[in-house]
């Protein structure tokens, strides 16, 4: 990927799993060998046309200064497309552009530069002059090392089983690790004891016909690892707050959930409001996201989750 230089727009094609992947480790050090210094960088969710739309607004109003409507109109787009055209030091990332078709006409034109990820395999026949790049699967070296790395396990005869199992998914590869690290507190948890449980979890979960396939399918694989792990976090001191408030995550945008958002919530659920009891709930809330990171059923910056 760094190779490639920076076009008027690059279509990323992300097979499944590898969209957190790329995002994290591929795309700044992409952009960091542009010679270009942007004075606008904005990174946008794709995945709904018309909150795109509003989302293009928001950045025209608040960050470029224009004058904007609460409505995100035709016209208010048109505005920001036309700043966006006469201005030629911006960079703008559209993520999870699995629709490409009802995004096309929303990215602008002009002498700044787009990048868009993607699982569509024809997403850049949407977008006119792009360019592409594949970003295949991690290969059974990348997902061996991603599991020992998270498990914390020098090495284990089973690992390339576990990782073929898991379909080298790297969400998947990463919980599993997390998992075997924190149980490991009570006693030994190797690759082949989480096969074994991964085998019984898809036989109470899945149908007795999906429990028996040859190969899961990532949705199944996902579905597997995290009751896997919520069942295990659960038992944890702590853990029945921390799934709780996963729960409530699971109501709101995935991405960028404030710390207060969810401080809110248990002042709110608690009905108490004095100054030690706010004290306590904060502790309680980033315990709980500290737990939440361990078991890699969370991602956690100082802001929030």
């Amino acid at each position: 990927l760094g190779k490639i230089p920076l076009v008027a727009c690059l279509v990323v094609h992300c097979k499944v799993g590898r969209n957190a992947l790329l995002i994290c480790n591929y795309l700044p050090q992409y952009i960091s060998q542009s010679p270009r210094r942007y004075s606008l960088r904005a990174w946008f969710d794709a995945e709904d046309a018309s909150s795109l739309r509003k989302q293009f607004c928001l950045m025209g109003k608040h960050t470029v200064g224009l004058t904007i409507s609460d409505d995100a109109t035709d016209a208010d787009l048109a505005g920001v497309r036309n700043w966006l055209l006469n201005n030629d030091d911006w960079l703008i990332v559209l993520d999870n552009a699995d629709h490409p078709a009802e995004i096309a006409s929303v990215v602008p034109d002009g002498r700044g530069h787009v990048i868009v990820t993607s699982r569509c395999g024809f997403a850049s026949d949407a977008f006119a002059a792009a360019a592409e790049v594949q970003v295949d699967v991690m290969t059974m070296d990348e997902a061996v090392k991603l599991l020992l790395a998270s498990s914390g396990l020098k090495e284990d005869e089973a690992a390339s089983e576990l990782c073929e199992e898991l379909g080298c998914l790297p969400l998947a590869v990463a919980q599993a690790g997390s998992y075997m690290k924190q149980h490991a507190r009570s006693r030994v948890m190797g690759c082949k004891e989480y096969l074994g449980l991964l085998r019984r979890q898809a036989s109470v979960l899945l149908s007795p016909k999906d429990s028996t396939a040859v190969r899961f399918t990532p949705r199944q694989i996902i579905a597997l690892t995290w009751r896997i792990s919520l069942d295990h976090l659960v038992r944890r001191n702590g853990g029945p707050l921390a799934v709780e408030l996963l729960n409530v995550c699971a109501y709101l945008h995935p991405d960028d959930i404030d710390f207060w958002t969810l401080v809110r919530y248990l002042e709110h659920k608690l009905g108490l409001a004095t100054s030690e009891v706010r004290q306590q709930i904060d502790e309680q809330v980033e315990s709980s996201l500290d737990l939440l990171q361990e078991y890699s059923l969370a991602r956690c910056a100082p802001a929030g989750i």
